[in-house]
């Protein structure tokens, strides 16, 4: 019989959202041999949680980018639904009334469309989302059912909309392609990209977001449509 891994759980975890939701993870071992998954989580500050992408190349791209880091295949990419966040939920409320979620809807870019390398991650643009730690949750007879708010959603396609007539529309249907290919792609992007530690951000690309696109074999940028942003077409 194999071991329990704390937090992972196959296809139990239900939730509501437009589009389905992606996290990169790790299986690590305590010192007393205990198994559990370990979620990457991004942000500072107050405004932190766990990463889950909106995009299944994007959460590949970012597992790539780790594992080259710290030269391993040890993190992958996880569907939301086989994450046991009713667990998660009920081990941290000793210590924070909230479960912290950022919600990744592609990378930031500098003034000359460079991936802003921070941390040894590529830098993301995510909107937060907080969720009360009810009492009396139970992963078999209460689970945590999380829904998020769609109003986010409609932000990530006021920032696609140079790029996708309906970005979750896209993406949604781009989530459904083998995985094999989704890493194939991601490898590719990673290859390709051009990256940079020393970001040159002004009005023109703080609100600019990228992602690889498997159609057009390249990087493409989009900016917030709202706000007086300059289109991503401004950018050098």
């Amino acid at each position: 019989m194999s071991k329990k891994i704390h937090f992972l759980a196959s296809a139990v975890n239900d939730y509501i959202s437009p589009v389905s939701l992606w996290s990169v993870a790790r299986v690590t071992v305590n010192d007393d041999g205990v198994n559990w998954l370990q979620t990457q989580w991004v942000g500072g500050g107050e405004l932190h949680g766990m990463a889950l992408y909106t995009s299944k190349l994007d959460a590949a791209v970012a597992a790539e980018v780790m594992n080259q880091r710290e030269n391993s295949t040890a993190w992958q990419v996880y569907s939301f639904s086989d994450i046991n966040i009713t667990e998660m939920m009920i081990n941290v409320k000793s210590q924070k009334p909230n479960y912290g979620i950022m919600l990744v809807f592609g990378f930031s870019i500098d003034d000359f469309r460079h991936l802003i390398l921070h941390s040894n991650l590529y830098r993301s643009l995510q909107f937060p989302e907080s969720f009360p730690i009810g009492d009396g949750l139970d992963p078999i007879t209460n689970k945590a059912i999380l829904k998020f708010n769609e109003s986010f959603f409609e932000g990530m396609n006021d920032y696609w909309h140079e790029e996708f007539a309906s970005y979750c529309e896209t993406m949604d249907k781009q989530n459904s392609l083998p995985f094999d290919l989704i890493k194939e792609h991601a490898r590719n992007a990673v290859s390709a990209a051009l990256v940079t530690t020393t970001p040159i951000i002004s009005a023109a690309s703080q609100y600019c977001v990228s992602t690889y696109s498997i159609e057009k074999q390249m990087w493409v940028v989009s900016s917030l449509s709202v706000g007086g942003a300059q289109p991503a077409n401004k950018l050098h």
